[in-house]
């Protein structure tokens, strides 16, 4: 999904629920800042030789530790409504990545089955990392 597209959807989500411009505006980040990673395009291009953006897009910023992260950082910089800051980061971002899936139709940036075989693969011997 374009980024100008999950801006506004960001800004909407918190519109009603954040009173302060200084919060919305930190939420609306929320949703925006998970396809940081794809500034390796612009490397990319200017290089010419390296694979940054099909090689990191979507694993660097598209993670739950990036969700934490950012939520956290951005509730930092909150003045008011913290605990509405936190919880609607972390809501904003998980939009964010269902909007990419559906945006995407699980097509070759977000390969379902491709996820799932390489989620599966980490392993502790031969059992699958959500094994007990």
């Amino acid at each position: 999904m374009s980024p100008g597209a999950l801006v506004l959807f960001s800004w909407l989500a918190s519109a009603e629920l954040i009173k302060h411009r200084r919060e919305r505006i930190l939420v609306t980040l929320s949703g925006a800042l998970p396809d940081l990673d794809g500034i390796g395009l612009i490397v990319d291009v200017i290089t010419n030789k390296t694979n940054f953006y099909l090689t990191y897009h979507h694993y660097l910023g598209h993670s739950i530790f990036a969700c934490l992260t950012f939520a956290t950082f951005l509730t930092a910089l909150a003045k008011r409504q913290k605990q509405r800051v936190f919880l609607l980061c972390l809501i904003v971002f998980h939009f964010h990545i269902l909007l990419d899936v559906i945006g995407s139709k699980c097509s070759a940036q977000l390969n379902q089955d491709t996820f799932l075989k390489e989620f599966c693969s980490y392993s502790t011997g031969d059992r699958s990392p959500l094994a007990v």
